[in-house]
């Protein structure tokens, strides 16, 4: 019985020291929870704005075209339908080759933007695991399942916006 007890105390332990040792956290969560990370999107948000209205109203206009095309194209000759189509096409060419250019672009803002404060992170991260004792801090987003009290995401937010 006494060397039951002594193995479930060690087990207890040893359990105990390794959770101290893993930490997970929300690395893009906690870029975007960062003041520096929320000011990011806003200013994503009102760089791409009149881009993103553009694109819908590039949108509503081609499905007007096509709907009035459906519409007109049982009426129309042969050649007058073909030619409708092939603009319908060019349009649709247009459209997704700004919507692409408009990701692209987004993106490589997007990059500009948070590369800065995910460099800042990972420092934070680093200084606390070794001022702690951590051995690994995984991505939560990877993990398929870990306590709360596993989870240094609000910390490393705090500490990155203390400076």
């Amino acid at each position: 019985m006494t060397t039951r007890i002594l193995i479930c105390a060690a087990a207890v332990a040893w359990s105990a020291t390794c959770l101290a040792e893993f930490k997970v956290i929300d690395f893009q969560r906690a870029v975007l929870s960062t003041i520096d990370g929320q000011k990011a999107k806003k200013t994503l948000e009102a760089e791409f704005k009149k881009r993103q209205e553009a694109l819908q109203k590039m949108d509503e206009n081609m499905r007007k075209m096509s709907e009035e095309f459906e519409r007109k194209a049982t009426s129309l000759a042969q050649s007058a339908r073909e030619r409708e189509q092939l603009k319908l096409k060019a349009e649709m060419r247009k459209f997704q080759e700004s919507a692409a250019r408009a990701q692209q672009d987004m993106t490589r803002r997007q990059k500009e933007l948070l590369e800065p404060i995910a460099q800042k992170l990972n420092a934070i991260v680093s200084a606390l695991a070794t001022k702690k004792g951590i051995k690994i801090v995984l991505e939560k987003t990877q993990v398929v399942f870990s306590n709360s009290d596993l989870d240094m995401t609000d910390e490393v937010v705090q500490a990155y916006d203390k400076g």
